[in-house]
């Protein structure tokens, strides 16, 4: 579980990394009112939504019948449209860092997901060639 709940800090900080180069200079400008905070304060409240988001995946790891793919699909588009929320309200945002922060959170909703999906539900191997047990000889002669 601590595997889990540290894996999407490192998730966010790494595709972070890819689109800083669009979305820091607007952030430090100072002309929206915006103030990028330190990694101080970033890397807790990360960890804190890491929980979060992990405590809200419980339900579906618990009831999920259907593929690991679909339950990745499923993690990632349910968190993805909780972050879309956000872009959505802050209209006063340049396009370019509107844009830049929707893939940014696509690929950490979905590599998240999958990285859960990949720690707590391990593909379930099943052996293509079984034998029923009343077909299997006792003694082997």
């Amino acid at each position: 579980m601590l595997l889990c709940i540290l894996a999407f800090p490192f998730i966010y900080l790494l595709f972070g990394t890819m689109v800083a180069s669009i979305v820091v200079p607007t952030w430090r400008s100072g002309s929206l009112g915006l103030v990028l905070p330190p990694l101080t304060t970033i890397l807790p409240v990360q960890v804190v939504r890491s929980a979060i988001f992990l405590l809200s995946a419980l339900p579906f790891f618990l009831l999920w019948t259907r593929s690991r793919r679909s339950l990745i699909f499923a993690l990632g588009f349910h968190w993805f449209v909780v972050g879309l929320f956000g872009l959505l309200i802050v209209s006063w945002f340049p396009l370019t860092v509107r844009i830049a922060h929707l893939f940014e959170g696509v690929a950490d909703s979905f590599v998240y997901a999958a990285a859960l999906v990949f720690v707590l539900w391990p593909q379930r191997w099943s052996n293509p060639v079984s034998t029923p047990a009343h077909t299997a000889r006792m003694f082997p002669s």
